[in-house]
This record gives C-alpha cells, sequence and structure tokens, in this order.
C-alpha cells in the first residue's frame, strides 16, 4: 500500500538470509555462456543449475527466478539433505567468506537483494538500521551500490538511490527489528545444518560457520 506517490509501506517486511552461488565457481566443464544478448531468466536458471550440478549440488531454489542468491532455508533440507552438498555447501561459504548478506522483501516480493562485497554477516547493520533514529541520509549497507535511510514520522524511510535519495518504501522499526530477529533465527537453523559437516572438518570450524553468519560465538 502508499501513502504517497512512489512510497510503499512495507508492513510485511522479511529479512532472508542467502548464499550466493556463482556459477564460475562450481562449473568444471565449458557451457554457452548465456549473455550474447540479454539472457531470460529461464536462460540464466538453467546456465545456473547446470554449473552447480557439476559440483554436486541439485534440487535448491534460488530467492527468484534468475537469481543466484539462494535462501538458506532452501540450501539444505534437514530431512532429506545428502550430507556431501552440506559439506560442499560449507566449503564454499568458507572460501566465499560467507558471500551472500539479507534479501530485503516484502512477502514474496524481493526488493532489494545483496550487492557487491557483502556477506552473510550483515545482521547488525539491519540491526542498526531498525534502531536509526536521524532525519539526515545514512548508509544501509547492503554492499555496492547502497541503500539509503532516514528516519521520519515514526517510520524509516528507505531508498534505493544512492546519489540523490528519495523515499521509496517506509517501514515501522519495530517491523523491522522482528524482521532481523526472524533473520537471526534462520540463520541459527542453518548454522545447525551445518553442524554436522562442520564437525567433520574439525578444528574451528564451527566458530569460523557462526562467524560468517554473524552469530554469536
Amino acid at each position: 500500500m502508499s501513502d504517497s506517490p512512489g512510497l510503499t509501506v512495507l508492513d510485511r517486511v522479511r529479512l532472508v538470509p542467502v548464499v550466493h552461488l556463482i556459477p564460475a565457481n562450481f562449473a568444471t566443464q565449458e557451457r554457452p555462456f548465456p549473455f550474447g544478448t540479454s539472457p531470460t531468466p529461464e536462460e540464466w536458471d538453467r546456465y545456473w543449475r547446470d554449473c552447480l550440478a557439476d559440483a554436486g549440488i541439485v534440487g535448491v531454489t534460488p530467492l527468484r527466478l534468475g537469481s543466484g542468491h539462494v535462501p538458506t532455508r532452501n540450501l539444505l533440507d534437514p530431512k532429506t539433505a545428502d550430507p556431501s552438498q552440506a559439506g560442499r555447501i560449507l566449503t564454499h561459504l568458507i572460501e566465499s567468506r560467507g558471500e551472500g548478506g539479507l534479501a530485503l522483501c516484502q512477502d514474496d516480493e524481493v526488493l532489494v537483494e545483496p550487492r557487491c562485497c557483502v556477506d552473510l554477516n550483515n545482521l547488525n547493520d539491519w540491526r542498526y538500521a531498525a534502531g536509526y533514529r536521524d532525519p539526515e541520509w545514512s548508509i544501509t549497507w547492503v554492499g555496492h551500490p547502497y541503500v539509503m535511510m532516514r528516519f521520519e514520522g515514526e517510520q524509516l524511510l528507505l531508498s534505493d538511490e544512492e546519489d540523490s535519495p528519495t523515499p521509496q518504501w517506509a517501514v515501522s522499526p519495530d517491523d523491522l527489528l522482528h524482521a532481523v530477529r526472524r533473520a537471526e533465527s534462520e540463520l541459527e537453523d542453518f548454522a545447525e545444518m551445518l553442524r554436522p559437516a562442520a564437525a567433520v572438518m574439525g578444528g574451528d570450524t564451527p566458530a569460523i560457520v557462526r562467524s560468517l553468519l554473524g552469530l554469536p560465538a
């Protein structure tokens, strides 16, 4: 719903933890890159899945068709997950230093995906945003380019325009904080699903996983 033209009130806001699975990190054979012209989401998805399958990663569902971001809850099913797939996911997570982040969503609509140079250790940035009370524009860290934020009229205003921000979304800080806590719970579930694979690797791996996910030790 909108209070003014171009401003959408996020009354069902979600922060979805996602892992970024880059095709080049998994492909073991040459295949046509679907970017000669602008690929359709379906073309990208086929290419992406084929590359992941080279490394034995199958059955994952991306955040949206055409995306390389996968919600943590879609990566491993604790009831049916192949232990070897859990090991591959864990290895990728460590090698990529937790590449991914939190996707800003309204219900199932994806508003902002994590961007360049951001990782899963992004929870505190959104927790900070939920407590922001300054009327001046400031950065909400989601990678490059930034999302901007400022506080006005008991709502946090967000803009996807870095240079000349214009309010695009408004969200209650309490609702955003609830989304942060829900995301933290999902990350805890993900850490638990990775725990057996982390135990096999041994050493400090379990603690490293929690650090990569932005969770307390």
